[in-house]
């Protein structure tokens, strides 16, 4: 199992690419949301725990949180688009993105389709990261995407089943939305209905994640925006922000996983930028 911390935080982006040939991606899991448009060929895929399969014209969701993975056993020419939720929440409700769906794959409409050809969806994602500033291609590409996900709300009804990979997807996003408070394994299962030891089994699902390895990676990739983005703060000042009971676990807490003291961090990337 892999965690994207990439595709965790709250900065307003999309990750976009296409890949054309035969393409495997093994389990992983990431806070944003996911797009994928099968150009061509065919695309196998399993998300909490559910074998799905989009053929040439169809589109899968993948909503935050669930745990999926990619393969195309022949040629296939893929779109795939990460998007963060600050670039969609507003015109798409929090609760609306974080429904879990009865399938991932839909087909959309003709007419949906040749609209994203006319206005040139696949291209306007590509070329998203020189874009960052533009509010008018901001304005045109959130569209797009609203449009794609509206049809799907309106074409897939929402899921009932409840099973283990749900489950760790609650715990996720409850971490998620939590993760600069005092959380603990009794206070996330006191939380969700789960007792602390369901909360410590699910989460161990991750390869090389325990309960506090998880929080501290979702703490320091917060920190690292921060970091970055908020050069008044202080490293004491950031710690707090981020949950850390005092600057010296939140030193220990980001070395351990960035290989670099937070100081040391926000001097590099400063100096890059």
């Amino acid at each position: 199992m892999i965690i994207q911390n990439t595709n965790f935080g709250s900065i307003q982006i999309i990750r976009s690419g296409v890949h054309e040939g035969k393409y495997c991606f093994g389990d992983h899991i990431h806070q944003f949301s996911e797009l994928v448009w099968v150009l061509d060929g065919e695309l196998e895929m399993t998300v909490n725990g559910k074998m799905e399969i989009a053929k040439k014209g169809d589109f899968t969701v993948i909503s935050p949180f669930a745990i999926h993975s990619f393969f195309t056993p022949e040629y296939s020419k893929i779109h795939i688009a990460v998007i963060s939720d600050s670039f969609i929440v507003g015109r798409i409700t929090h609760d609306e993105l974080y429904t879990q769906r009865e399938r991932a794959v839909f087909s959309p409409s003709a007419e949906l389709c040749e609209f994203l050809d006319k206005k040139g969806y696949v291209e306007l994602c590509l070329t998203q990261l020189g874009k960052r500033n533009d509010n008018n291609y901001l304005h045109s590409i959130s569209s797009l995407i609203y449009l794609i996900f509206t049809e799907y709300f309106n074409t897939v009804p929402t899921s009932s089943r409840v099973s283990g990979k749900n489950a760790l997807s609650r715990i996720l996003i409850y971490m998620t939305e939590h993760f600069t408070e005092n959380l603990t394994l009794e206070s996330v299962g006191a939380s969700l209905g789960y007792s602390p030891k369901y909360v410590s089994n699910c989460i161990a699902g991750l390869s090389g994640f325990n309960f506090r390895r998880l929080l501290n990676s979702l703490r320091v990739e917060y920190a690292k925006n921060l970091l970055i983005n908020q050069k008044h703060l202080t490293v004491m000042d950031i710690a707090m922000r981020c949950g850390f009971s005092n600057e010296r676990s939140f030193h220990r807490a980001f070395s351990d996983i960035v290989g670099t003291t937070p100081a040391g961090y926000r001097r590099t990337k400063t100096t890059v930028n």
